[in-house]
């Protein structure tokens, strides 16, 4: 039983650590979207200009 406790937590390891170094890899930047969390605290977007239009805040950014 605790061979295969063990054997998985050592898979999920590996599995991590590869997914870790993709990410980094990858050297994409983190995107918000505009009326995320901030639209639920009443700021506004700094990139569409609190629109909300998804096509002007992806343009902008």
């Amino acid at each position: 039983m605790f061979d295969y406790f063990f054997l998985t937590l050592v898979f999920f390891g590996i599995f991590l650590i590869f997914m870790s170094i993709g990410v980094i890899l990858s050297d994409l930047q983190i995107k918000g979207s505009c009326g995320g969390a901030s639209k639920l605290t009443g700021q506004k977007c700094p990139h569409c200009s609190g629109t909300g239009s998804a096509s002007t805040c992806s343009s902008s950014v």
